[in-house]
């Protein structure tokens, strides 16, 4: 023990007596050993899950508070990703503590403040703690302005960082905290932080990172909804061209969708649109995605840009993310196409009319999608509205993710009726020595090796949150309807970026698509 230093020696020492000291890292228990000559942790695997569901909660949730979002440091820039955190209290926004040191170069606010051009704003509370935190940063970034007050950004992060409810005044002249605390904003920081637009930059870093999150989601369900139809895996055969022919998110999801669904013997001949459009409409989605996710970037992190008293980096953003509107309504509509297509192939027909009725009821429709749509491109014929545009585009965003969650529990619920019935007709007599002459693993119920994954995950989720065992699918419709909208609900909240079981499913579609199982060269014969 000697040369190491006394605190380090105590530690050792607490671990060398205590061999099975255990710690959380992140959401998993996991045993830590120390080395007196080697000051660093070891994880080794883990002994089991954390002892109940509210524990492991209670956990992330404190992990989560521990993160923080810096701004004002040498090289910070504040992504969409941190936007997103900080908005839905996932992490808390921190102003680097050399500005604190900084003179006030502005004076703050008395008296009434005097009129200015701003829309009223009408925010949900996630979209008023995306937009303080937007305008915090670029108060920051206009230090070199001479408009810039410390104390300012300082008071409006502890603000957000808290429980306590924040709104913003309808002119942008103060916050209003829940304890009636305010904080007054005057023309001059207003004007350099560019207030009028930061709401509507708030609210698309807010769509960007939850359309990026929601990609490789559709991919996943859509391909579980090809195995449910039997589609013909043909569709997904696109030819890359090296003449700039094609396009190349168009074929990447082509070719993604081959990799999800490799191995599988479920798939037939069908060739219906909603299907066979897969490529083309997720491709638009990840182009449309990736564009945007550059000018977002650009717009939260950059100082005032105004010209003759016109914001047009805010009109700028606003028609790039205009083309998310009907790539949204198209991709909810096939998705809903297909979980209706799920549901015909099942042979029960009572259960086959109680689970198309739940979706037809309880399942956004079509309808919905474009009420949506009708009226975010009525708003965008007046420019001064771009915060109630990209905020009725968030809601057709998230409606279109419930959408996907209603196909992703149809097309699980369906395949556990499947395999129900088929162990049922096993057990059946007579059936069993016919099955002891068959081989084991018959191709009727064979899943791709990705598909499987993603299900796996998909029913450990509604499993350990609905605390049922293996879906408590018996074939019975009494409550089919009532299930399918249970699954659909938690598969929603899954689907839903501040889930922290979301990761699981990233990280299982991630490693299913970089794989190279589908370009391996057949084996050369003897």
């Amino acid at each position: 023990m000697q040369g190491l230093p006394s605190k380090m020696f105590l530690i050792v020492r607490f671990i060398s007596t205590n061999p099975d000291f255990w710690a959380v890292v992140g959401t998993h228990q996991r045993r830590i050993t120390f080395s007196p000559l080697e000051p660093c942790y070891r994880e080794e695997k883990p002994r089991g899950p954390l002892p109940s569901s509210a524990a492991s909660a209670a956990i992330v949730a404190m992990e989560r508070r521990r993160s923080a979002v810096n701004v004002g440091g040498k090289g910070s820039v504040l992504s969409p990703e941190s936007v997103f955190a900080v908005a839905n209290s996932i992490a808390s926004l921190r102003v680097d503590p050399s500005l604190a040191q900084k003179p006030s170069q502005s004076e703050p606010p008395s008296g009434p403040s005097s009129s200015r051009e701003a829309p009223t704003l009408n925010l949900t509370p996630e979209e008023t703690r995306a937009t303080i935190a937007v305008f915090v940063n670029k108060l920051i970034l206009s230090n070199f302005s001479s408009k810039f007050r410390p104390s300012l950004a300082i008071s409006l992060a502890d603000a957000i960082n808290g429980d306590r409810e924040v709104e913003i005044a309808p002119d942008f002249s103060r916050v209003v905290v829940g304890d009636g605390v305010e904080f007054g904003i005057s023309a001059k920081e207003f004007e350099a932080a560019e207030g009028a637009a930061s709401a509507s930059f708030a609210v698309a870093a807010l769509i960007e990172h939850s359309a990026a999150s929601l990609c490789p989601v559709v991919d996943a369900v859509a391909a579980m909804s090809c195995e449910v139809s039997a589609v013909d895996g043909k569709v997904f055969d696109l030819p890359v061209s090296s003449e700039g022919l094609g396009s190349r998110e168009v074929t990447d999801v082509a070719a993604d969708m081959k990799r999800i669904v490799f191995g599988s013997k479920l798939l037939g001949s069908l060739k219906e649109i909603a299907f066979s459009s897969i490529p083309y409409m997720h491709g638009s989605l990840r182009g449309a995605v990736k564009a945007l996710r550059l000018k977002v970037r650009v717009e939260t992190n950059s100082a005032e840009r105004k010209f003759s008293g016109y914001m047009f980096s805010e009109a700028d953003l606003v028609n790039s993310v205009l083309p998310l509107t009907n790539l949204l309504r198209n991709l909810g509509g096939n998705s809903l196409a297909r979980a209706k297509t799920c549901i015909e192939t099942l042979k029960d027909d009572e259960l086959r009319v109680r689970m198309m009725e739940a979706v037809s009821r309880k399942c956004p429709t079509m309808e919905c999608l474009k009420e949506r749509v009708k009226r975010i491109l009525e708003v965008s014929a007046d420019e001064s509205k771009g915060a109630l545009i990209l905020h009725d585009i968030y809601v057709l965003l998230k409606q279109t993710r419930e959408i996907v969650a209603w196909e992703a529990a149809v097309a699980v619920l369906v395949l556990r009726v499947r395999e129900r019935a088929l162990a049922n007709a096993a057990n059946e007599p007579g059936e069993k020595e016919k099955n002891e002459k068959k081989k084991k693993g018959s191709s009727e119920m064979v899943v791709g090796k990705g598909t499987a994954a993603i299900r796996l995950v998909i029913g450990q989720v509604i499993e350990s949150r609905l605390r049922c065992e293996n879906g408590n699918v018996d074939g019975k419709v009494n409550d089919a309807d009532t299930q399918v909208a249970e699954w659909a609900s938690e598969i929603c909240s899954l689907f839903d970026p501040k889930d922290p079981e979301l990761t699981a499913l990233l990280d299982t579609v991630k490693g299913i698509v970089e794989s190279n199982e589908v370009r391996r060269l057949p084996k050369i014969p003897k």
